[in-house]
């Protein structure tokens, strides 16, 4: 499974660093309120992912690695 929760931790930090990263890159950011829970739940809506993963790209000049957030019994065993 993909570690929802260690992306988050691991490439943002924060709530506050999202929003604040996707409003620097003129991205209409929601609410903090709803990236927090983002945090709460360990897991980011299938229309962010993407959006987050593009930002990511921008912001490090690369596509981010995202082999490291995938935990043991990935494969379906």
């Amino acid at each position: 499974m993909f570690d929802s929760h260690k992306f988050l931790t691991s490439t943002f930090g924060s709530a506050d660093q999202i929003v604040g990263l996707l409003t620097a890159y003129s991205i209409a950011a929601p609410p903090k309120d709803t990236v927090r829970k983002w945090f709460e739940r360990s897991g980011v809506p299938a229309a962010w992912l993407p959006v987050l993963l593009v930002v990511l790209e921008m912001e490090h000049g690369s596509p981010v690695k995202l082999v490291t957030y995938m935990s043991e019994g990935a494969n379906g065993q």
